[in-house]
């Protein structure tokens, strides 16, 4: 185990937001990890970990990392639903458009029928 000093960075690790905490960790990706539980709320996506005998190193928060995968989840999610939604929409559309169609030819045919009743009682002379 090793002790490591973790601070949220910018991407090139140029700036030091916020306070450090030292952390007691196996790797530097634990460090990070563990650094950014510790955090509520945190809107900064790179963490600096940096330790004795060993290069610094900026790792992408994973919290921030977990909560933009998740919104773009929901945003496919969305899109896909409202596809299938507009889907459904034109597909009873359709439905409609047959409904006014049969619609149309049963009033037709019941017009024709009429139309023989009065042919045949005109015939007969009634």
């Amino acid at each position: 185990m090793n002790r490591y000093e973790c601070h949220f960075t910018d991407e090139v690790g140029g700036s030091k937001i916020g306070m450090s905490k030292l952390i007691i960790a196996k790797t530097p990706e634990a460090a990070a990890k563990e650094f950014s539980n510790d955090k509520t709320k945190t809107n900064n996506k790179y963490i600096l970990v940096a330790w004795a005998g060993g290069n610094p190193k900026i790792i992408l928060n994973e919290e921030e990392n977990l909560i933009v995968k998740e919104k773009d989840n929901f945003k496919n999610k969305l899109e896909l639903t409202n596809s299938i939604l507009n889907k459904i929409v034109n597909l009873q559309e359709q439905q409609i458009n047959e409904i006014k169609s049969v619609q149309w030819w049963m009033r037709f045919g019941i017009f024709m029928i009429l139309v023989q009743i009065i042919t045949a009682k005109i015939k007969l002379g009634l």
